[in-house]
């Protein structure tokens, strides 16, 4: 028996022009950690030029030594960070940053010791947001002043500086006030107009372009009230949207931004005495 040809298409009909989609590739790999080890590699690279030189200096000089309290601190959107920190005769180890000790935020932790009054006494903190939402932000503090400072809420924050840069010198000539003492009328700020700082307000050392530090007579709550009082808070500055009122135990912050400049308040009551209020001006940072 003879068999029909196989079906070869009806005439005219010519085959698809396209060809199927191809698949899609494998996903971009998550390269976080490697600018997390990146940034770690560096900083303990620093510490350990930086350590060997103060060991170096601290054997060979007769300066007397001074006493230091430092206060590492992060907080943020975060649940919980990894963190690791370093200062003079503890160094950082440069690691994965996974394998750094976990911490809740906001965390706190003051450490103690002796260094030589006359030479850097690096400090640095780097933290790196654990879970898969919020951010961190770093601080670092001598007796209330900050030293460095990280707000920006990212996957990573990062504070690095010299915690003997703010303190007067033991020995030597006395230096001169870092501001007159206030007298009269009480000292406004520059970066948000109008805004009055209590009576007796000092500016500190660590003042400067788009930043100003002041040194409070009134105990913490009662700065936070007076300063909350005169901010437009909940309200656009300066064309600028409001962010947040973030507070963290003795720390409160209030925030304008948009995505090109930032201008934040902080009241810390965490100082030895009154408490230290920090007004921050950032033309080029993103805000929100």
């Amino acid at each position: 028996m003879a068999y029909p040809p196989p079906w070869q298409g009806h005439p005219g009909v010519h085959p698809p022009r396209y060809a199927p989609r191809p698949a899609p590739g494998p996903r971009r790999p998550d390269r976080s950690w490697i600018v997390a080890l990146v940034i770690v590699a560096a900083v303990a690279a620093c510490l350990i030029a930086v350590s060997g030189i103060y060991h170096v200096m601290k054997l060979a000089s007769p300066t007397p030594q001074r006493d230091f309290t430092v206060v590492f601190e992060i907080g943020g959107t975060a649940q919980s960070a990894h963190l690791n920190f370093g200062w003079p005769d503890h160094e950082m180890e440069p690691s994965d940053f996974e394998t750094w000790p976990t911490h809740s935020s906001p965390w706190r932790r003051e450490v103690s010791f002796r260094a030589p009054d006359d030479l850097p006494v690096r400090v640095d903190l780097v933290a790196f947001a654990a879970g898969e939402k919020g951010g961190v932000t770093c601080r670092i503090s001598v007796d209330g002043r900050t030293v460095a400072e990280d707000l920006g809420d990212d996957d990573i924050a990062r504070c690095e500086g010299d915690a003997r840069k703010l303190l007067a010198p033991t020995t030597g000539a006395t230096p001169a006030p870092a501001s007159t003492p206030a007298t009269g009328p009480p000292p406004t700020s520059d970066i948000i107009a109008g805004l009055e700082l209590p009576a007796g307000s000092t500016g500190l050392r660590d003042s400067g372009e788009g930043r100003e530090s002041w040194e409070v007579p009134l105990p913490y709550a009662e700065a936070v009230d007076k300063l909350r009082a005169q901010l437009p808070v909940n309200l656009p500055y300066r064309g600028l949207p409001w962010c947040w009122e973030h507070v963290e135990r003795d720390l409160t912050m209030w925030t304008w931004g948009d995505a090109d400049e930032q201008i934040y308040v902080t009241v810390n009551g965490a100082v030895r005495k009154g408490s230290a209020v920090a007004i921050v001006h950032k033309a080029r940072s993103p805000g929100c």
